[in-house]
């Protein structure tokens, strides 16, 4: 059933990314063609994401269980990108797992602080950093949550002017026990830019149609 939500929402975000753009201004739904690639400030994101995830909680693979199919992490995000650098971004994932033979659910859910840092013009890395709350929950035995803070490290790499292929090394740490879980991931980024930034790319006043310089105020 999880799946079935996660594969609606992929056909939801890439549905939404199609028509979310004017097409009497911009060049591509992806960003403007003479735009610069990396993060849009003033700008909404969503991310869809998938990787692996490996419980700090004394997870415990009986034999005969594929340590690759049996811990997979699906999630999406939604963000606002606050300027080039700094931005907010809260996030909900879903991991499907074993642990002494009994089916595991965990879920997570984070509300963090994102630093962008450029290197290249469509290379970028980036670190996250905010409070989480994690819920397991094996059915019939036990269902418990813990408070964690949730940081991670990353690089983005922008395929489009608006949309990057991102890849990340999420550590979770519990306040309680201090156990740390650890979880790679690959992700798509959206930047949904406003209208209004969509006809005056350089918020000059002057719309886009008629500025001899759209790029520079």
């Amino acid at each position: 059933m999880i799946r079935k939500i996660y594969a609606f929402i992929t056909i939801v975000f890439f549905s939404t990314v199609s028509l979310a753009y004017n097409t009497a201004e911009d060049t591509t739904p992806f960003g403007y063609k003479q735009g610069a690639y990396g993060p849009k400030p003033k700008s909404l994101t969503s991310t869809i994401f998938s990787g692996l995830y490996t419980n700090g909680l004394n997870q415990n693979f009986p034999q005969g269980i594929n340590r690759i199919t049996d811990i997979w992490r699906f999630g999406f995000a939604l963000g606002y990108q606050i300027d080039e650098s700094f931005g907010v971004e809260s996030h909900l994932s879903y991991t499907p797992t074993i642990n002494n033979n009994f089916d595991t659910y965990t879920y997570d859910a984070a509300l963090s602080g994102t630093y962008d840092f450029p290197l290249m013009e469509r290379f970028y890395l980036y670190a996250t950093l905010g409070p989480s709350v994690l819920h397991f929950r094996t059915p019939n035995i036990n269902n418990f949550t813990r408070f964690a803070l949730q940081y991670s490290l990353g690089a983005k790499f922008f395929l489009f002017k608006n949309m990057n292929l991102r890849a990340d090394i999420r550590a979770m740490t519990t306040f309680d026990s201090a156990n740390t879980a650890f979880s790679p991931s690959l992700g798509l980024q959206y930047y949904f830019q406003s209208k209004r930034r969509r006809l005056d790319r350089d918020g000059d006043g002057i719309r886009d149609m008629i500025d001899q310089c759209p790029d520079e105020p």
